[in-house]
């Protein structure tokens, strides 16, 4: 993930993949944008989503699909020392 991984503050486990709050000063959403046009690319399974809060809240891009992305992703998951889970 690059930048994004750096920005990473905060992750959360949904019931078909994570959420990765990103912080906004590390990382523009444009960049995010164009990270997603890639990675579409190569893992055409996921499900991505980009959410953010209202009155300048936080930024999240949430990676879905599924028990495959889940299990896909674990690895960079659970090498970050914040980590919320959420069903």
């Amino acid at each position: 993930m690059h930048k994004i991984d750096a920005a990473i503050i905060e992750t959360r486990e949904l019931h078909d993949g994570y959420g990765f709050q990103l912080g906004q000063e590390g990382v523009a959403i444009t960049e995010v944008a164009e990270w997603i046009s890639y990675e579409r690319h190569c893992c055409p399974f996921f499900h991505f989503e980009l959410e953010l809060q209202p009155d300048q809240g936080s930024l999240w891009l949430n990676l879905r699909g599924g028990a495959n992305v889940k299990e896909f992703l674990r690895h960079d998951v659970e090498r970050r020392t914040v980590f919320e889970p959420k069903l």
